[in-house]
């Protein structure tokens, strides 16, 4: 069962998975932002839904059950090599896929 998440990008597609994971009990430890002070859709009012920010990947915690990239498709190769240097092999990594 899912029940921790870290999210890598702060745009559109970030705005709105945060809020739903929430919604359904799933704690976001972290949201990767590469400008953390533009992050204004993250409410740190409620300890039980504290999200984390982070602009460096060696901070990103190995203690989430998913890692969602929520990234351009121009920026997901360079995203995943970062990711690769401080992950464990076993992570388990989806992407969400721009359709037109």
């Amino acid at each position: 069962m899912i029940s921790k998440a870290i999210i890598i990008g702060s745009g559109k597609v970030a705005k709105a998975i945060v809020p739903q994971l929430l919604k359904n009990d799933i704690q976001v430890l972290q949201l990767f932002s590469r400008r953390p002070n533009e992050v204004d859709f993250i409410k740190n009012d409620d300890a039980q839904h504290s999200v984390e920010i982070i602009s460096d990947f060696s901070n990103i915690s190995n203690q989430a059950d998913i890692y969602i990239l929520a990234v351009k498709d121009d920026a997901l190769s360079k995203v995943s090599v970062q990711l690769r240097l401080f992950l464990l092999t076993n992570m388990f990594v989806i992407y969400r896929v721009h359709l037109n």
